[in-house]
């Protein structure tokens, strides 16, 4: 690898994953032998963002304690290589990023605690190279290595390898392409191949109880609930496209989410205790 520092991570669990992706190596992102070196493909984070970051950027963690057991924000990527190079020096990424304005908000209307949940990708690295038409690759649309089946056996991989260390409630699925990603791991979720909202929620619930498999040496199987969310940053265009339950729009995402988070049986840590002590009366 062209560089393999990697900044203090307050978490050996984040660290771990991380550490791993780095020794893949850069032939598995690419097929350099049968492709430009300068089109549009995923190459490996070179460094560490330390503050607000989606891992593999970052640590994907806004609290003090990585949060096993609660919530996994699967995005796609992380994003550009420029962008990403512009966070690391920033220190973060910025907060008015729609990504995290967005999605913030989000979670703030269903009550969930960002420090409950670890923002991490399916699939590792930044885009880098060109478009055909000579502009630089776009930080939207699919991953542009996506169809390189051994790049995408290692994101399996390292997706399954996050989900064992974290053993998260909830997994919220964001955007497109993301469900397709979940869908060929999980059989349960085959109506997530589906590239449309709409085919999607009128094919399968939004907040299925999927499993996991295990591969390898990896761990064990895992089984959680899983619900598909719009993408935070193109969501305001795209709320048309959601239905559930007899809502539609901002009205079926949000029940979507609180519907989720009931059956992972999700409570905020700052409620934690009045929810047991209540519960201790049942």
């Amino acid at each position: 690898m062209p560089d393999n520092h990697i900044a203090p991570v307050r978490f050996p669990e984040v660290d771990a994953p991380l550490r791993r992706l780095r020794e893949f190596g850069d032939n598995l992102y690419h097929d350099s032998a049968s492709s430009r070196s300068d089109r549009p493909r995923m190459v490996p984070t070179k460094g560490f963002i330390e503050g607000r970051a989606f891992f593999p950027g970052g640590s994907g963690v806004r609290g003090s304690v990585f949060p096993v057991g609660e919530i996994m924000v699967l995005g796609q990527d992380f994003d550009t290589l420029e962008k990403f190079e512009a966070a690391r020096r920033n220190g973060q990424e910025l907060a008015s990023n729609a990504t995290w304005t967005n999605m913030l908000a989000l979670l703030q209307r269903v009550d969930v605690n960002e420090q409950d949940c670890f923002f991490t990708n399916a699939y590792m690295g930044v885009r880098t190279g060109k478009k055909s038409n000579g502009k630089p690759v776009s930080c939207t649309g699919a991953n542009p290595s996506r169809s390189y089946l051994p790049y995408v056996a290692m994101c399996e991989e390292m997706f399954l390898y996050q989900l064992n260390v974290q053993k998260p409630r909830l997994i919220i699925a964001l955007g497109t392409y993301v469900p397709q990603f979940l869908a060929n791991l999980a059989p349960a979720l085959a109506g997530w191949m589906r590239k449309s909202f709409k085919k999607r929620d009128d094919t399968l619930p939004a907040v299925p109880c999927v499993e996991f498999p295990v591969r390898g040496a990896i761990g064990r199987s895992h089984t959680c609930i899983a619900a598909s969310s719009l993408h935070p940053s193109l969501r305001n265009g795209n709320l048309r496209r959601r239905s559930y339950s007899g809502l539609k729009g901002d009205e079926a995402e949000i029940q979507i989410l609180r519907d989720a988070l009931t059956r992972s049986d999700y409570v905020p840590k700052g409620l934690r205790l009045g929810y047991q002590s209540r519960l201790s009366w049942l």
